[in-house]
């Protein structure tokens, strides 16, 4: 830009002002080019030198010619954000036509870019946020918000020896390696409003849940070396509309036992919790993402309790740094807590989901697609009692609404036919049996003789007829007694059929002659096996479950399943793919024993002798490559297992 002669500049400013109203432009033309500069130039300079912009603001705002326009474009703006904020927006273009179609003819007469002026000009825009409040705890611990979120980073990848191992993944929440799995890295964290110290921990789960929520409140309020010196309960707790606040076991919890009061802030705001939401950020941007920086990034595996060890470093970095407000670190600001009040870890066994069910005769009842069994609870048929499942334990109790006792309830497992035992008697049976014990006895209560004969006729029987009776009654009684004692009693016809079929369609199926079939008459142990097994077969499954694996070449982990049924054959459909040789050679022993029990009519369960084998190999450790361990045990027999008890 070349230099300008101020003093030519300042007669030329004067001129222009001095110029009538429709001239100050032609002295513009006539006398700029003097200056060697533009127009804008000459407006720039005058307002950077003179403080003038040359140029009268307007005093009022112009006033819109089509003022109607305000109640359409508010209408097409309620189609297009749908008052469910969880709703994506429609388009301008289609939210106009929709609100065309429900009665608003000049929605679709407006031009799309005059709809979205109009509604910025009016506020009518998700970006347009209402004023928000802010708010801070007077002392440490008063007030704890909480919140979860999905890892941004961090995969389920696999198991090994029984635990899941974590990746990084630069797919952003994409488990497509782990797709039997199915879980997915999910992270807690708590932050103290006064002080702003945070503590969080990694947990691994299919979705966000009540039960991780509170095992993660049970670890932060503790004493725990991660997080000191962070410990002790709130006074208020802050969170959001999820899983956790939702569940009346911790809100019953936390009200009569651990005396901590909710706060639920309003959905779809998390404004509201910025405090922890914010620190997902942190944790995604300068936590999860620098593992990307390790040349093996790729390759890197780390198990969930490396992962929640890395992050609590992380955190006790963080929680040093300073105060927001005050000339102190966030550990410091904590530290000026009074009086810090700590939990009994057995408080927490008393968090509980409390449901009603109504109890048959022998006290079960369905709960959580199982069916339960109240253990000791007399007469229990009919009653509609209050049934509790531990949150921490899993354990299931029964409550009795007539004196308020408890029970505890197991899943059912049917008694085996040969341990059957009676049930207490009612108190109408117990006072029945004494009345029979009094009457045989001769201390029973007198009872007038029944008659329907009219008053008017005499009630007196006649003395030989009486004596004859009596004599009847005798005789009868003396003949039922000899009968019973000296016939003894057979057994039912149907029964010994139903046995004779067994053995029949037993021989028929493996093609057994009839010589061969002479050879086993009653009494032999092997027909005795044959029909129990018969009869077990629809009642019972073995399971041999994996409950230890290490570097198995078969690919066996814990929890796998191999099902068998009573006779010893394996159901492949309910098998893993692979049977190993040098596990599946140490089954039959514990399944020969199993035979023995259920062939004698005993408990199946009480062998004591091989409850669990191992594979021939012994592990890396002695000198081979892995090792298998197997528990049997008889169970109820699984769908899907086939029958061989006869129609």
């Amino acid at each position: 830009m070349p230099k300008i002669d101020m003093r030519m500049f300042s007669v030329v400013v004067q001129e222009w002002e001095e110029a009538a109203h429709g001239c100050k432009g032609a002295v513009l033309k006539k006398r700029l080019p003097l200056l060697g500069i533009s127009q804008g130039t000459f407006y720039w300079k005058r307002q950077k030198h003179f403080g003038e912009t040359g140029r009268n603001p307007p005093t009022t705002k112009g006033q819109r010619k089509r003022p109607e326009y305000e109640d359409a474009v508010k209408k097409i703006m309620l189609r297009k954000y749908h008052p469910n904020k969880g709703v994506q927006p429609l388009t301008t273009a289609e939210a106009q036509a929709l609100a065309a179609q429900n009665g608003c003819e000049l929605a679709a007469a407006i031009p799309e870019g005059t709809v979205n002026r109009i509604a910025r000009e009016l506020g009518l825009h998700p970006r347009v946020h209402r004023r928000e409040n802010r708010f801070e705890a007077s002392r440490p611990n008063e007030l704890h918000h909480v919140d979860a979120s999905r890892s941004r980073y961090f995969q389920c990848h696999r198991h090994r020896g029984g635990e899941l191992v974590i990746k990084l993944s630069s797919k952003n929440f994409r488990n497509r390696d782990s797709s039997e799995l199915r879980e997915g890295v999910w992270i807690w964290g708590l932050v103290d409003d006064f002080s702003g110290l945070r503590v969080a921990r990694y947990c691994v789960a299919r979705d966000e849940t009540a039960q991780d929520g509170i095992d993660f409140l049970e670890w932060a309020w503790s004493k725990v070396e991660a997080h000191n010196p962070f410990r002790g309960l709130p006074e208020v707790l802050y969170m959001d509309q999820g899983p956790l606040s939702k569940s009346r076991a911790f809100k019953r919890f936390c009200y009569e036992v651990a005396g901590v009061r909710l706060l639920v802030h309003e959905a779809w705001r998390p404004q509201a919790t910025g405090k922890v939401e914010t620190g997902w950020r942190e944790v995604w941007r300068n936590f999860e993402t620098k593992f990307f920086w390790d040349p093996g990034w790729k390759r890197r595996e780390f198990s969930l309790a490396e992962l929640n060890q890395e992050l609590a470093w992380f955190l006790q970095e963080r929680n040093r740094r300073p105060h927001r407000r005050l000339s102190l670190s966030k550990e410091e600001a904590w530290l000026r807590v009074v009086g810090v009040m700590d939990i009994d870890l057995g408080a927490w066994s008393q968090a509980f989901h409390r449901e009603f069910r109504t109890l048959d005769t022998a006290g079960c009842f369905d709960f959580r697609s199982q069916v339960y069994q109240a253990q000791g609870m007399p007469y229990p048929g009919g009653v509609r009692a209050e049934v509790y499942l531990g949150v921490r334990d899993g354990a299931v109790l029964v409550a009795d609404p007539r004196d308020g006792r408890k029970y505890s309830a197991v899943p059912f497992v049917p008694i085996p036919a040969g341990e059957y035992r009676r049930g207490e008697l009612t108190p109408l049976e117990k006072l029945q049996q004494q009345h029979s014990i009094e009457a045989a006895g001769g201390d029973a209560c007198p009872t007038k003789p029944i008659s329907f004969r009219p008053e008017a006729y005499s009630n007196s029987v006649h003395p030989a007829r009486h004596m004859e009776m009596r004599d009847i009654e005798v005789d009868l009684k003396h003949f039922s007694t000899t009968k019973s004692a000296s016939t003894p009693k057979a057994p039912p016809m149907g029964t010994k059929m139903a046995e004779n079929k067994i053995f029949r369609r037993y021989a028929d199926r493996v093609g057994y002659r009839d010589a061969e079939r002479e050879q086993i008459q009653e009494g032999d142990p092997r027909l005795r096996q044959i029909r129990q097994l018969a009869r077990a077969a629809a009642r019972y499954s073995i399971a041999a479950v994996v409950v230890k694996a290490r570097h198995c070449n078969s690919g066996y982990r814990v929890g796998d399943r191999f099902i068998l049924d009573v006779d010893g054959n394996f159901l492949t459909k309910l098998c893993p793919p692979r049977l190993c040789v040098y596990l599946i050679s140490q089954v039959p022993l514990p399944v020969a024993l199993i035979n023995e029990r259920l062939g004698e009519g005993l408990d199946p369960n009480q062998f004591h002798f091989m409850h669990q084998v191992r594979c021939l190999d012994v592990g890396v450790d002695c000198g081979g490559y892995g090792e298998v361990l197997l528990e049997i045990t008889v169970v109820p027999r699984i769908k899907g297992s086939p029958a061989s008890i006869p129609d």
